[in-house]
């Protein structure tokens, strides 16, 4: 079974999204590969179901909303380490540029900036 690199194979043009499915429903997610681990950042509700079931199906998706792979089981869990948090932070920086800047902007001016919940996937 391949790794994270079938999720994330290289820097494209566009940004690629990973969708997590939950509730039988895809949620396409700006994602980071990190030292062979999936970080996300999701909406604050996020922690309250990770606390109940680490499980979670993952796939690769073009921003199109393309699949792209086949969908894979993995376990999502919580992240709660500042320096892991930091680190997945700046990746997620690098990685989509511009387009982070403005989305932590408008987070920030709607308040929601450090609701969020920080989420590592292992596959």
């Amino acid at each position: 079974m391949a790794g994270v690199e079938e999720l994330d194979p290289a820097p494209l043009p566009e940004p690629r999204h990973l969708p997590s499915e939950r509730y039988g429903t895809a949620t396409p997610m700006w994602f980071v590969a990190e030292r062979g681990t999936l970080y996300i950042m999701t909406g604050g509700d996020s922690d309250k179901r990770r606390r109940r079931s680490p499980r979670a199906r993952v796939a690769p998706y073009d921003a199109r909303g393309r699949l792209r792979g086949e969908w894979r089981e993995a376990r999502a869990l919580l992240v709660s380490d500042p320096r892991v948090i930091d680190r997945a932070h700046a990746a997620l920086r690098s990685k989509y540029g511009w387009q982070m800047w403005l989305a932590e902007a408008l987070a920030c001016l709607r308040g929601r900036l450090h609701r969020g919940a920080w989420i590592e996937i292992e596959l």
